[in-house]
């Protein structure tokens, strides 16, 4: 259900926030999620930088912060919305 989805990146978000607050205040609080079906999590940011960026850096972070609210999820994924 829609409330599902939108409360494990409520749980996500709060997991990269109190792990570094400046890192999430920086790159993680601009994403949002957009799809999440058959272990695959599709995350929007608002440049292709940011999500080039996030999906270099910080893709291990956002996967591991997935599999502790969701351990179905395997794959995270960032695009940009432009």
């Amino acid at each position: 259900s829609v409330s599902d989805e939108a409360d494990a990146w409520t749980q996500v978000q709060s997991i990269l926030h109190g792990r570094d607050p400046e890192l999430w205040a920086s790159w993680f609080q601009h994403l949002s999620e957009t799809d999440r079906a058959g272990g695959s999590v599709t995350l929007m940011a608002p440049s292709r930088f940011m999500a080039d960026y996030i999906s270099q850096k910080w893709s291990q972070r956002l996967l591991a912060a997935y599999s502790r609210v969701d351990p179905s999820i395997r794959t995270v994924r960032v695009e940009s919305a432009k």
